[in-house]
């Protein structure tokens, strides 16, 4: 790789061989292939080009066909679907021809990048990777993509050509090829809006594939599930909590049904009850009504939805929650705040939300 640095890498296995095939993806734009010589040394046999930015994400799957598919995707906002497929005999000789130089009833081919590997007992194998796709859909830098992982029926392996991606533009989109025409489409996209967030970082599905799970920079999970009933991709609850040092904590002044705390993490979080008929009631993470740029350090709850939290940056800083919030918090926890709900005023639709920064001298 020469200078570079590999910021993406996936391995598999060759089709019928015990040869081990490496992809790497660069800071180059570029997308090396490494197989294992007789040797038992790593050799580069193909370089992959067209993506224009950095390679952030790579992962392979064997289809039901025998081939491999390759899915790559860079901060260029594309992914790029590569086959690798088995050539043998006759297919290797094939020389491409012009467009020009077609008869009618020749099918126009895509241009292949051959390499040939040697197996264990010595027996050559000779493979073309190809241009299958590429998909375009996402507005910002692309982290992760990931195949659905294969399902296995009365001990038979299949593959489901299904992609999931995340991206720096807050979505994750499910990719599929049309039944009819195999064109690659975005099948179902999911995310989130507005927010001092930075999208998602990378994503992955669960073992039987009716679930996916996308995670962004400030440790954030995002869980979709596939509903039985409607067949649509719904949220689910999700692990959370601070990955640093929890530096104070406050209840509800009123009745202590939630709690807010601060860490060194620069996140608020607050943490109320998940009511459900029927069901055990747990303690969630469902709330940050602060994302800093400084550790956060001490807090103090100066009503039921109002807090003042203080900073590395000696900053005191004061909250009061939305009429949004308060909505949602009834709806998961069943507090009552029908009385502060009436008291809200709503401008354009958009509830009133005041925040009010201090140093300690005084109001800045």
């Amino acid at each position: 790789m020469g200078n570079g640095f590999a910021l993406a890498i996936s391995i598999t296995l060759l089709p019928n061989t015990t040869v081990p095939l490496i992809a790497c993806g660069c800071d180059d734009n570029r997308v090396t292939l490494y197989v294992e010589n007789e040797q038992h040394q790593i050799v580069k046999v193909q370089t992959l080009t067209g993506h224009e930015d950095w390679v952030r994400g790579l992962e392979f799957a064997l289809s039901d066909s025998g081939s491999i598919f390759l899915a790559s995707c860079a901060q260029d906002h594309f992914i790029r679907l590569w086959r690798i497929s088995p050539r043998r005999g006759d297919d290797v000789l094939i020389v491409p021809k012009a467009v020009s130089e077609l008869q009618e009833e020749e099918d126009i081919r895509v241009k292949e990048r051959l390499f040939a590997v040697i197996d264990n007992d010595e027996e050559k194998s000779t493979f073309a990777v190809t241009i299958e796709a590429i998909l375009s859909g996402h507005e910002g830098w692309i982290y992760g993509v990931h195949w659905q992982p294969a399902v296995y029926t009365d001990g038979k392996r299949h593959q489901p050509m299904c992609l999931i991606s995340a991206s720096m533009d807050k979505t994750a989109v499910l990719w599929r090829p049309d039944l009819e025409s195999g064109i690659w489409l975005d099948e179902v996209r999911v995310g989130e809006v507005g927010g001092n967030t930075l999208g998602f970082y990378g994503c992955q599905f669960s073992p039987s594939g009716h679930s996916f799970l996308a995670h962004g920079y400030q440790g954030a999970f995002h869980l979709w599930h596939k509903s039985q009933k409607t067949n649509f991709w719904e949220p689910g609850p999700t692990v959370g909590g601070h990955f640093d040092e929890v530096q104070d904590i406050d209840w509800d002044p009123e009745g202590g049904e939630f709690l807010v705390s601060v860490s060194l993490d620069e996140t608020t979080r607050l943490h109320a009850p998940w009511v459900r008929a029927g069901l055990e009631t747990n303690w969630h993470e469902i709330a940050r009504p602060q994302v800093h740029g400084y550790g956060v350090t001490c807090l103090a709850m100066t009503g039921r939805y109002r807090f003042v939290s203080g900073a590395d940056e000696k900053v005191l800083r004061a909250f009061r929650a939305p009429k949004n919030f308060v909505e949602n918090l009834t709806r998961i926890s069943t507090v009552d705040t029908k009385h502060v709900l009436e008291r809200m005023v709503s401008v354009g639709g958009v509830c009133e939300y005041r925040r009010h920064v201090m140093n300690i001298g005084g109001v800045v």
